[in-house]
């Protein structure tokens, strides 16, 4: 297949005002010294929009740490190109550089949170302020109809309603489930805050109804999991519901992720293992799109999106979950979990 990324990913800065465990970043230091040039930004921002993309996504790191937010947000609308800001909001606690930011505003805002009070907010995040999260977080509300997004680890198992209720409380529109991923640290993938999964099937199905109840039908799930493994009347109704995601971008191969120097990765749990660097590997949409249909990424490709188990062959799930996140197989053994999966169905 040919591959012209629908949608980029712009990783802007390492650095961070909030220390998740979880965070796929940790290995990175959260140093402050790797931000990326606003010149490098703007030119990955013009060959995007010369191969077509309409969509970018500015992450770090905390983005809104980042000096040159703004001029990246101008530049982007002057483009016609929609942003989406993914932030823990704790900048916008800040009247000041909130009254800003509105000046040069991202096409839209989804919110991470992280904590659903102030005992949990220090044991996941290592930050005492809640209250000037949950502050930044209802001014991003009080103007954007955002998709709150809220992680199920083992730092919130038992608790994830809660998680739930307080993006509700705060103002979501939506929100947004995702599952715990193994976390590279010094090029090995751990798994210490992903759920065990059979635990995580009950949780999540069990309370599946009370957080429809609580968000109004509004929420959708991100389970980076094989769909075989969860009850069948829930997956039935997360799907007509359109309730869930079908795989990601890497499994379709529809998107690219810039980090902060410049180079591509596939996965931003595999920032570490970079397929080409802007200015060295390819300097305009034609190299670029040259290297992302190379012998060299389509084997990356092929080798971590290879069917997990034999069980997904033949499974009519497959084409949903693509078997799950391949990420999370580098901790846990697929073959396993989707056998078991398939003698309780």
């Amino acid at each position: 297949m040919t591959i012209t990324p629908r949608v980029a990913w712009l990783t802007v800065n390492r650095s961070c005002n909030l220390r998740c465990q979880w965070c796929y970043g940790t290995s990175s230091g959260f140093t402050s010294g790797s931000d990326m040039n606003f010149e490098t930004a703007k030119k990955i921002v013009m060959m995007l929009k010369d191969i077509g993309v309409k969509t970018i996504t500015v992450i770090g790191g905390e983005p809104t740490l980042w000096k040159d937010l703004f001029k990246l947000n101008d530049l982007c609308n002057s483009l016609s190109i929609k942003t989406n800001l993914v932030t823990n909001t704790y900048a916008f606690r800040s009247e000041p550089f909130w009254l800003e930011y509105l000046e040069h505003p991202n096409t839209c805002i989804e919110p991470s949170l992280k904590a659903f009070d102030q005992h949990s907010n220090l044991l996941i995040t290592n930050s005492k302020d809640f209250e000037g999260i949950k502050a930044g977080m209802q001014r991003v509300t009080s103007k954007f109809k955002s998709q709150v997004s809220v992680v199920y680890s083992t730092l919130v198992e038992n608790d994830l309603l809660k998680m739930v209720s307080v993006a509700v409380d705060l103002g979501a529109f939506t929100v947004r489930v995702s599952v715990c991923t193994p976390i590279s640290i010094n090029g090995t993938f751990v798994a210490p805050f992903t759920v065990e999964y059979g635990k995580m099937v009950l949780e999540i199905s069990s309370n599946y109804e009370k957080m429809v109840d609580v968000t109004k039908g509004k929420i959708f799930f991100t389970l980076n999991t094989p769909l075989c493994i969860w009850p069948k009347d829930f997956i039935r109704d997360v799907i007509a519901k359109k309730r869930i995601g079908n795989g990601c971008q890497f499994q379709h191969r529809s998107g690219v992720i810039f980090d902060t120097d410049g180079k591509v990765i596939l996965c931003n749990s595999m920032f570490d293992c970079p397929v080409g660097k802007y200015g060295v590997d390819f300097d305009d949409s034609k190299s670029f799109l040259a290297l992302l249909n190379s012998d060299k990424v389509d084997e990356v490709y092929k080798h971590i999106n290879s069917y997990p188990s034999k069980e997904c062959i033949d499974c009519d799930l497959f084409p949903r979950c693509h078997g799950g996140c391949p990420i999370m197989w580098t901790t846990h053994d697929a073959e396993k979990v989707i056998s078991q999966a398939k003698e309780r169905r």
